[in-house]
């Protein structure tokens, strides 16, 4: 019985997190068509909740770089970008934005 209540535990937070993560790229699939739109505000906001229902995807962290680079606030971006890199992930797209920031600064 203690087997059967843990194996349906399993399901049911396994399913919670795949629809959370479902949400979440819904919300970065909105967010990066605002920033090719140029409607920074709003893809700010989109990508703040993408983040809040899945931090590990660290896509989600490069186009918030990208999100503040454009609104000027580099600093920011310039943190989160050296926190990718230190990561080692899309270490090409990391460095091309790390780069653009430096230059726009």
């Amino acid at each position: 019985m203690k087997s059967l209540i843990h194996l349906f535990l399993s399901i049911l937070l396994l399913g919670s997190c795949s629809v959370e993560k479902s949400e979440a790229i819904k919300h970065y699939n909105k967010s990066k068509q605002l920033y090719e739109n140029d409607d920074i505000l709003n893809a700010s906001s989109e990508i703040e909740k993408a983040i809040l229902l899945d931090s590990s995807n660290l896509d989600f962290q490069i186009l918030k770089a990208k999100i503040l680079t454009e609104a000027d606030n580099y600093e920011q971006a310039i943190k989160i970008l050296k926190r990718l890199l230190s990561r080692k992930y899309k270490l090409d797209t990391v460095n091309y934005n790390l780069g653009s920031c430096y230059f726009s600064y």
